[in-house]
């Protein structure tokens, strides 16, 4: 959990939580890319493995029209 304030300071935030709270975001923000990353990678891989599927569907299809 971020920290937000001081204890018994009101409003205030120290540096070592503002630090503490850098450290939590440049983290996350890692971890959200990563899995960003992750995801089009495999999405670009299934596409790649499905397109001479989809190619050769709609070459027959094609020729069904074609006749």
């Amino acid at each position: 959990m971020l920290a937000t304030a001081t204890p018994g300071v009101e409003g205030t935030t120290s540096s070592a939580q503002q630090d503490a709270n850098v450290r939590i975001g440049v983290a996350l923000d890692r971890l959200v890319r990563n899995a960003f990353d992750d995801l089009v990678r495999d999405l670009t891989q299934r596409l790649a493995a499905t397109r001479p599927i989809l190619l050769d569907h709609v070459a027959e299809q094609m020729e069904m029209a074609a006749r």
